[in-house]
């Protein structure tokens, strides 16, 4: 506590007592029952005002995407018989979330309790954590003043942001019915293979009825299979190939990431992550919405901190693939380093798509002709220039020639 103040009025006073007692008369007596109610009221503040405060911090969510809004609650209790005259708060967290200051109030008025809130708005990808609250309360004339600091820790996990990817029509011709979708095609006469008996397991409209009224017993119809496709996404994490954290190319690059599993989970493919930021990642396919859930989290925190080059990952991991996955690639560089370990996954029979986060500049020099190399032995290159995915494989690889 400051009692530099408290010090200061009792000195005042006693000057006041005692030039009274000297000097006498209306004006210097005066002077000593002004100081005197101050340092009254400056001590009844001090001993009485300025007791430990009760506060907590409430977020909104635990959880939230990227680009989302998050309202923070602050509420505050000062056990006092005197209110204080103003109180303080500053809330400490994660600069990426909050200021580097934090966020600063000022509630004034005589207030023992209340709730203060502020919003956060456009949260950027990862962890923020919250730390502490700082807490400070005085008189009014600011003569004495208490300073509590408080551990508070909070986080939120800010999920990359996903956007809707329309169609993407990719077909693995290796994944030779390794695994089936757990629904089938609409009951479309096209799709009908054949007929069988029919079971009590069998919905009703699932009876044939032109081939029961033949007369040989109920007849089921039995639809195609609609065979999946396993994806195993890859994303380029090289330090060297992003300006750092916070790079608009990165985050362009994870959103893509986490939208196109997000697609394939949907349409009960499966799929898995494999990048090498500040660690080494490796997620298995899987296809329920539990496991999208799993792969987010590592997309929420994952940074372009990566010493190894993207060629030397594929080649590494591609020995820990299932038979029958696609990897789909996405880079924002395609060298000639790269081209080669593509080329070596598909001498190994390894279907590849690729996505390229471009800038607006020109590309880089040596890279305009891998495209159209990859584009020869059968691998499509989508860039992706923009945050708009919408339309991004409607109308399959455009950038084939080699084209910028």
């Amino acid at each position: 506590m400051r009692r530099r103040g408290l010090l200061f009025m009792g000195v005042l006073t006693f000057i006041a007592f005692a030039f009274g007692r000297f000097q006498g008369g209306f004006v210097p007596w005066f002077l000593f029952y002004v100081s005197f109610i101050l340092l009254l009221y400056v001590a009844l503040v001090a001993f009485f005002a300025l007791r430990n405060p009760e506060v907590e911090r409430v977020l909104s969510a635990s959880t939230a995407t990227a680009g989302e809004s998050l309202k923070v609650s602050i509420r505050y209790r000062i056990p006092a018989v005197i209110p204080p005259a103003w109180i303080w708060i500053r809330d400490v967290g994660d600069p990426k979330a909050l200021t580097q200051e934090g966020f600063t109030t000022l509630v004034p008025g005589f207030s023992r309790e209340g709730v203060l809130e502020y919003g956060l708005y456009n949260l950027p990808r990862g962890r923020h954590r919250f730390h502490s609250i700082e807490v400070r309360s005085g008189d009014l004339f600011g003569l004495v003043e208490k300073r509590w600091n408080f551990s508070r820790a909070n986080e939120i996990l800010v999920y990359p942001r996903t956007r809707e990817i329309r169609s993407w029509h990719t077909v693995n011709d290796r994944n030779t019915g390794r695994s089936f979708a757990t629904h089938r095609i609409g009951e479309d006469v096209t799709s009908v293979v054949g007929v069988r008996d029919y079971t009590d397991r069998d919905a009703l409209s699932r009876i044939h009825w032109k081939a029961s009224a033949r007369g040989q017993g109920l007849k089921a119809k039995e639809f195609e299979h609609r065979i999946t496709n396993d994806f195993m996404f890859v994303l380029d994490c090289h330090a060297a190939h992003f300006s750092g954290e916070g790079d608009p190319l990165f985050e362009r690059a994870v959103s893509l990431t986490a939208s196109l599993a997000r697609f394939a989970v949907q349409r009960r493919f499966s799929a898995g992550v494999i990048a090498w930021g500040n660690r080494r990642l490796h997620l298995p396919p899987g296809r329920t919405p539990d496991h999208l859930s799993h792969l987010f989290e590592p997309l929420a925190v994952i940074q372009p901190q990566g010493q190894k080059r993207i060629a030397d990952v594929l080649l590494n991991e591609s020995v820990y693939l299932p038979q029958g996955t696609t990897v789909v690639l996405v880079t924002p560089r395609l060298g000639e380093a790269e081209g080669n370990a593509i080329s070596q996954l598909v001498l190994r029979k390894i279907k590849v798509e690729v996505f390229r986060v471009v800038g607006d500049g020109p590309l880089p020099g040596g890279e305009t002709g891998v495209p159209g190399f990859l584009d020869s032995l059968g691998v499509r290159v989508y860039p992706v220039r923009n945050d708009a995915f919408e339309h991004l494989t409607g109308g399959g690889a455009d950038y084939g020639s080699g084209s910028a």
